[in-house]
């Protein structure tokens, strides 16, 4: 079932159960992905382009977050964290910290990197390493667990 559908089914579910923050969510999604198929870019919606439209609404979400801490809205920090959550459901399995470090190296010896200059060549090799395994990582793990690695 490709992710399109899988958001439709959910949208659905969460109408019949009437669970108004999973709904929103939901939306939210869904409006992104109607938006990016209208635009002219994409005939069809393929599932990479729907796992960027929900890292782009997590990362919004931890931004609203921070900015609600900083004004003491638990209420509203709650709400979003929910939603955080419930989106996350729609990302592939992650890599466990030790599985990135192993992909790290792997990248290092091949790219025969041996400073913090050669960053960019590790990423490079890197991100076509995490897309093979299936899975997915956060990006600021990733950058930060190659800088730590490159740093003698």
């Amino acid at each position: 079932m490709s992710l399109v559908d899988r958001v439709n089914n959910e949208l659905k579910d969460a109408m019949r159960s009437k669970d108004s923050i999973r709904l929103d969510s939901i939306r939210a999604l869904r409006n992104e992905i109607i938006k990016l198929s209208k635009s002219g870019n994409k005939a069809y919606v393929q599932d990479d382009d729907i796992i960027k439209i929900v890292k782009t609404l997590i990362k919004q979400r931890q931004d609203s977050i921070v900015m609600f801490e900083k004004a003491s809205r638990n209420d509203l920090i709650e709400v979003e964290s929910s939603q955080m959550g419930i989106l996350k459901e729609f990302l592939p399995e992650q890599l466990s910290e030790a599985e990135l470090q192993k992909i790290i190296q792997t990248a290092i010896e091949a790219s025969a990197a041996s400073s913090i200059k050669d960053m960019g060549i590790v990423m490079k090799t890197v991100m076509p390493l995490i897309k093979e395994s299936g899975k997915d990582a956060d990006n600021r793990l990733i950058s930060t667990l190659v800088k730590s690695a490159l740093v003698p």
